[in-house]
């Protein structure tokens, strides 16, 4: 379940062109138990734009940009939908991530790659962060609001937390 957009690196074939995506007033869900790691991912030299509309749920995250990635976020919401409280799956799982130090659900989650969000709304009610920022990450925040009321706002790939 959910919107996947490309490959990891290693896994991309060198003459395949990117992709480039745009989402107007659309709506995206991935229900926890799909196993979905997000609602929304892009790898590689692809781009993503939303231009207003939901992204809901994922596993690990609502939206996961990752080895040279480029996704704009406009107008858009993005929550972690009705999953149990601790972000864990049913049957007791704990959710995987992206990460080897996950220990809840991002709204955005953001490694080697840009976005850029304008006037959206994240809210990350369970444990994890708004924003996870990871290693070589590119966030820009441009009004709307971030919200992590058992969590944090914004969290750094190497632990600290703002």
């Amino acid at each position: 379940g959910g919107l996947h957009i490309g490959t990891l690196q290693p896994l991309q074939p060198e003459d395949l062109p990117p992709s480039r995506v745009v989402l107007g007033d659309t709506s995206v869900t991935a229900v926890p138990a799909s196993g979905a790691p997000a609602a929304v991912s892009v790898f590689g030299a692809n781009e993503l734009t939303v231009d207003g509309g939901h992204i809901t749920g994922g596993r690990a995250a609502g939206v996961a940009a990752m080895d040279g990635a480029i996704v704009h976020l406009q107008r858009a919401t993005i929550r972690r939908g009705d999953a149990p409280a601790g972000g864990a799956v049913p049957g007791g799982a704990v959710p995987g991530g992206f990460g080897p130090l996950l220990d809840g659900w991002y709204g955005v989650d953001v490694s080697d790659s840009t976005v850029d969000l304008a006037q959206s709304i994240v809210e990350a009610p369970q444990l994890g962060a708004a924003i996870r920022a990871g290693r070589g990450a590119r966030v820009t925040v441009s009004g709307g609001s971030l919200s992590a009321p058992h969590g944090n706002v914004i969290e750094t790939g190497g632990g600290a937390r703002r």
